[in-house]
């Protein structure tokens, strides 16, 4: 760390082990429990509005072409950095909701300190973290203004180079080079101010917008995963009282999600692994795995194999994922693609690129379901 450092403080946060998976159990909690319909590759495409208020989503299913129209009560409009194109798209006004500031991770093999502790550090108005994560090291954040297209988002070798530069400058230790990067993350959230030719900087404050031509419409504009949940809270108490219905008091508050379990992880892991491994034969990192990554869910992953014992082998490429998990994907869980469960449901490709081989793998096995 910097020779000129002058004090420090110690934080306790909570990490994620994938994010993805979480999100996923968000929709699978409402679906199996609360009677919501998910739709997957379906994309909002505009809206019909009548008398000021709309009556209509128009939507179309991306695998068949096949248009809809979803009739409609209320809608909440939380497409994050596409709330602006969508409501373009249905000539509804608006203020400037959404200015994007794009943001950039890094992730690195390599060992940056000798303890496995999340470090922050501040310097020049700027503030950096090292955190390990699973096998990997994530480095943040770096912040550009971003003035294109939300689906034409990108991050040039140059950026990344940069980047490190500032990485190596303010801990010369790490040494960082090109080479040591395995994943880039990247994204766009919404900056604390949007005047032209300034830099931006991710805002902190979420807001919920109430359209005047649409009066039974609200988007939200969000700012943190980890108020995601409050600010839901706000967002369905404002529209329940905007179309007159009486208040329902939140449920998500202190709702287990699937997957959850009461008491101590650890407990649990340790358990529920010994049982894995004498009842499937399998080894203590898929069990591991498993349970990391399913939670309680986990027997319906192991289910998929139906008796047959190579279901419970790892992909080609993984030390840990299996092959039922590709039929737990397609079958519980809407994927369709190989992208889907390489990115999306499996932890291959959360740190670094699948291997070909792997790739061929999966997009063959999804071929024969």
């Amino acid at each position: 760390m910097p020779g000129d450092m002058t004090g420090g403080a110690v934080w306790y946060d909570a990490m994620v082990h994938n994010a993805e998976r979480l999100v996923l159990s968000f929709i699978s909690t409402a679906c199996s429990r609360y009677s919501m319909d998910a739709a997957n590759y379906c994309k909002a495409t505009g809206f019909t509005v009548s008398n000021g208020r709309v009556t209509e989503i128009r939507a179309t299913d991306m695998n068949t072409g096949l248009a809809v129209c979803i009739k409609t009560k209320g809608v909440i409009n939380c497409a994050g950095a596409w709330i602006e194109k969508l409501l373009d798209g249905a000539n509804i006004k608006h203020p400037n909701l959404f200015t994007p500031c794009r943001v950039m991770n890094v992730l690195t093999k390599k060992r940056l300190f000798p303890v496995d502790k999340a470090i922050g550090s501040f310097k020049g108005g700027r503030t950096f973290f090292f955190v390990p994560w699973r096998n990997y090291w994530m480095i943040g954040s770096n912040e550009k203004n971003w003035e294109g297209d939300p689906d034409d988002i990108k991050v040039t070798e140059p950026e990344i180079e940069e980047f490190l530069r500032d990485i190596n400058a303010i801990s010369p230790s790490i040494k960082l080079s090109l080479a040591d990067i395995c994943f880039v993350h990247k994204g766009l959230l919404p900056s604390k101010n949007s005047k032209p030719n300034r830099q931006r900087s991710p805002g902190d404050k979420y807001r919920i917008y109430e359209h005047a031509d649409a009066l039974n419409m609200l988007t939200v504009i969000p700012v943190k995963y980890t108020t995601g949940r409050g600010v839901a809270e706000k967002t369905i108490d404002r529209l329940t009282e905007k179309l007159g219905m009486a208040h329902v008091r939140t449920v998500s508050y202190d709702t287990l999600l699937d997957g959850a379990m009461p008491g101590l992880f650890s407990d649990y892991l340790k358990r529920e692994s010994d049982t894995m491994m004498k009842k499937y034969g399998i080894n203590c990192k898929i069990a591991e795995h498993l349970i990391r990554t399913y939670g309680t869910e986990y027997p319906a992953v192991i289910a998929r194999s139906n008796g047959d014992k190579s279901l419970l082998e790892c992909i080609p490429g993984s030390d840990e994922c299996i092959k039922a998990e590709i039929l737990h994907a397609v079958d519980s869980e809407m994927a369709i693609t190989a992208e889907d469960i390489l990115m999306r449901r499996t932890d291959i490709a959360s740190g670094e690129k699948p291997k070909p081989d792997t790739v061929a793998f999966v997009e063959k096995m999804i071929k024969r379901i």
